[in-house]
């Protein structure tokens, strides 16, 4: 975090993002600097529909690969994998 106030200090011209967990708490490192708290009700939609896209996205490249075998990504598996990646996204 050091190397980051450190650049951020140094000039108006550069801003910077930051995203973190609550428990990380940033804030403490740039006090100076306007925070916005985004919960995870807020945000945990938008990390669901990321997930569903991209598992979509993953299984249309995974099945192209080798087009003459059997799907290597099917709905069950693909099913699986976006349901277990919200579970443990828990909103960001």
């Amino acid at each position: 975090m050091k190397a980051l106030r450190d650049i951020s200090d140094s000039t108006d011209h550069l801003k910077l993002f930051v995203s973190s967990r609550l428990e990380d708490r940033v804030t403490v490192d740039f006090p100076q600097r306007l925070c916005q708290l985004i919960t995870s009700e807020e945000n945990g939609h938008d990390v669901e529909s990321f997930i569903e896209n991209d598992i979509k996205r993953r299984r249309i490249e995974i099945n192209r690969r080798n087009p003459d075998q059997p799907e290597e990504m099917n709905d069950e598996l693909a099913e699986e994998l976006t349901l277990l990646l919200k579970k443990h996204a828990q909103g960001m």
